[in-house]
């Protein structure tokens, strides 16, 4: 029995996020579980940034820690071009059967749902263990504007590619950092794509020396010029 099924496209969004370090193997993977009104969550962490998307069309009885083989993540992203028809990909998967299946979907004239047939069937995708709980390094609010922080050049750079993947009609115009209100610098921070409702990101600053000045190169003496 289908107990998840949600946007294949945004679950590969998702997966930028996933750890790759095998001794915290429960963070391989993207954590589906039910939103307590409509749709599904999906998480990711690798312990320095998280990733958190609602799928409000998806579909969620249980919760469970997906991964899929790469093979299978390829197919997430469908062929976007003219006179394809595809309105979108989706994911399917069986918890019980420890299965995913990843197949097109088209809304039809009438407004029936036409289904393809199943693009790719992947086996062993249920991590068995017991996810973290993201909600308590997701800064609560009231938030305000995180003041100046250090921040892994690494980390900033995947979440801006990871605006920049965002469907068009939801494209980032921007990131902003949020903190929460009174802390200090140096804690998690929320970070917003501008015109996007439906994701935010969680920022782990590194600990490090804050530079409030410029390089000392630019107040430092000029150099006088060694007569030929």
């Amino acid at each position: 029995m289908m107990t998840i099924r949600v946007n294949a496209d945004l679950f590969n969004l998702a997966y930028g996020a996933v750890s790759k370090e095998e001794t915290r193997y429960y963070l391989n993977g993207v954590f589906v579980e039910p939103h307590p009104e409509r749709g599904a969550l999906l998480v990711s962490t690798d312990g320095h940034r998280m990733i958190c998307i609602h799928d409000e069309t998806g579909d969620c009885t249980e919760s469970a820690i997906v991964r899929l083989p790469r093979y299978a993540l390829a197919l997430c992203v469908p062929k976007r071009g003219k006179g394809l028809g595809l309105d979108r990909r989706v994911l399917e998967v069986d918890v019980k059967a420890n299965s995913a299946t990843i197949l097109d979907e088209r809304v039809k004239k009438d407004g029936s749902i036409e289904r393809s047939d199943p693009l790719i069937t992947a086996h062993r995708v249920i991590i068995e263990g017991t996810y973290p709980d993201w909600r308590k390094v997701t800064p609560k609010e009231p938030l305000e504007p995180a003041g100046l922080s250090g921040f892994n050049p690494k980390f900033m750079a995947s979440l801006g590619a990871f605006g920049a993947a965002l469907k068009p009609s939801h494209s980032a115009t921007g990131m902003y950092f949020l903190k929460s209100a009174g802390v200090s610098e140096g804690s998690p921070i929320v970070v917003r794509f501008g015109g996007v409702h439906h994701v935010f990101a969680v920022l782990m600053p590194m600990r490090t020396d804050t530079t409030t000045t410029l390089p000392s190169f630019l107040t430092s003496k000029p150099v006088e010029a060694i007569a030929a």
